[in-house]
């Protein structure tokens, strides 16, 4: 995958500047990734900041992997993942994204995904896709204004706090 060219967006509350993913950024979102409001919706749950780091650079490790890191005024408030598949379904890549609680409800995820879509067309890709908890509402209202369908349920895919969740599956066909 080409590499992504770094963006700058003014926004109400000061310059948005988006950015591949540096070591240097991980510390502060590795702070995001364990707010509890946010990591209840993540894959994978809290963790040492040592944790983070090895799975951060054992993953950086697949070529295509792209992670991009939303920064406000200087300050790591989120980051975007693309994940393209091999083979058969080299076409459709898989994407997560968070941010910082302090930054829901600014525009900056609709930045991310709208920058999202135009580089994962770049690279070839034709579909996006993504696998939410069930009771995610607030990611789910998001996809849909953004054009994602539903397009399955995995049935007790998760497990947090002693209950099993569904996972939704949405996509998006990037014409």
């Amino acid at each position: 995958m080409k590499k992504f060219k770094k963006k700058t967006f003014r926004i109400t509350s000061g310059f948005l500047v988006l950015n591949e993913t540096k070591v240097s950024d991980l510390k502060q979102l590795w702070r995001i990734h364990n707010q509890p409001c946010v990591n209840k919706f993540l894959l994978f749950p809290l963790t040492s900041f040592n944790h983070f780091k090895r799975r951060f650079l054992s993953r950086s490790k697949f070529r295509d992997v792209k992670r991009i890191t939303a920064f406000l005024d200087g300050k790591v408030v989120g980051i975007i993942t693309l994940r393209p598949f091999l083979g058969r379904a080299s076409h459709v890549a898989n994407f997560s994204i968070y941010l910082d609680e302090c930054y829901w409800g600014m525009g900056i995820g609709r930045i991310l995904m709208r920058e999202l879509f135009k580089y994962a067309k770049d690279n070839g890709l034709r579909k996006i896709e993504d696998e939410v908890f069930s009771d995610n509402e607030r990611a789910l209202r998001f996809y849909k204004k953004l054009g994602f369908s539903i397009e399955g349920v995995r049935r007790k895919r998760f497990f947090r706090k002693g209950k099993y969740y569904n996972s939704i599956l949405v996509g998006k066909l990037l014409t």
